[in-house]
């Protein structure tokens, strides 16, 4: 004859199981370990969506620090460069977490906006004066009026010469000399230039050459969209 299988009874509700059962069907508790098949559910569903944040977190990161290079090396800022901030990391958030929620877009929309910050702070810091010499060095009238102090200093143009010659003939002068210039000449004297307006303006006006209205709606258009992707529809 056969003989009985041993039994045994689940930790947690006390209903009987076979001794090889790993699951109680009663109430879903593992007779292992003794958690509940839905706490160990939420545990990994809770590990992949810090997975989500920690990963997301590096990938806003990383677009933020690209963003400012991007605009430190072409002069330029790109703002819709700033959307697809917003669209990678809600991607990757959602990619990693395997699941989308309310709390996930929120999540997903924050680590956007640190990236973009990021992508900002790089930009006032290392793209300012740059952005401001190439502003300058195009400026034909700018250049040639501090052109003018350079032979001023120097004592080629005096106080009599100046005294001699129209506003027009003074900017001329200033061109030529402009023109006689080297590359590395005129970028120096542009980066002269821009040294002095920057030690004349405040914060607010530099924060400016940085932040416009059209960062409002980039930054609104990339926080909406990293959250969207994250909450899968789940906000309404």
């Amino acid at each position: 004859m056969p003989s009985a299988t041993a039994q045994t009874r689940c930790r947690k509700c006390g209903a009987p199981m076979e001794a090889d059962d790993k699951l109680c069907v009663s109430c879903g508790t593992y007779a292992s370990h003794g958690l509940n098949v839905k706490t160990v559910q939420r545990a990994k569903t809770a590990g992949r969506a810090t997975r989500g944040m920690v990963i997301g977190g590096i990938v806003a990161f990383v677009c933020g620090v690209l963003w400012a290079l991007l605009a430190v090396a072409l002069k330029v800022e790109i703002g819709y460069a700033a959307w697809g901030i917003g669209l990678v990391t809600g991607l990757t958030v959602v990619a990693i977490a395997q699941e989308s929620s309310v709390q996930i877009g929120m999540a997903a929309a924050c680590l956007a906006l640190m990236g973009l910050l990021i992508g900002k702070a790089g930009t006032f810091i290392y793209g300012v004066k740059p952005m401001l010499v190439q502003e300058i060095r195009e400026d034909d009238d700018v250049m040639a009026r501090f052109a003018l102090m350079q032979l001023a200093a120097e004592g080629t143009l005096t106080d009599e010469d100046v005294e001699a010659m129209t506003e027009e003939m003074l900017v001329n002068k200033g061109r030529e000399r402009v023109s006689a210039m080297t590359t590395r000449e005129r970028d120096e004297l542009a980066a002269s230039i821009a040294d002095i307006a920057l030690e004349d303006v405040g914060l607010v006006t530099r924060l400016g050459t940085v932040f416009s209205l059209w960062d409002i709606l980039w930054f609104a258009l990339a926080l909406s969209t990293a959250y969207r992707i994250g909450a899968g529809g789940n906000d309404d």
